[in-house]
């Protein structure tokens, strides 16, 4: 028979905080994707279904260069400076 909170009740005290911290992480990411989602769609609705394969080609080249340049990018540079570096070169 399944318990619920059986997890809780067998996890050591250290572990139930971290437990906590990966539902609350778990919960942003799915919360932030079901936010962003009418937005990324809102574009692919405006160009209509004719546009719509060149518009995804675009946002596809358009990764693939700039995936490379990111990851060189954490390679060469410190961790604290680096969110503040892509956080404003994207505005």
């Amino acid at each position: 028979m399944h318990c619920n909170g059986c997890a809780l009740r067998q996890s050591s005290p250290g572990e139930t905080p971290r437990m906590a911290q990966a539902f609350t992480a778990f919960f942003c990411v799915l919360a932030a994707y079901f936010v962003i989602r009418p937005v990324r769609d809102r574009p692919g609705a405006a160009l209509g279904s004719i546009s719509l394969p060149w518009f995804y080609l675009t946002i596809f080249i358009v990764m693939l260069t700039l995936v490379p340049v990111f990851g060189w990018a954490v390679a060469r540079f410190r961790r604290r400076r680096l969110p503040g570096a892509v956080h404003g070169f994207s505005r």
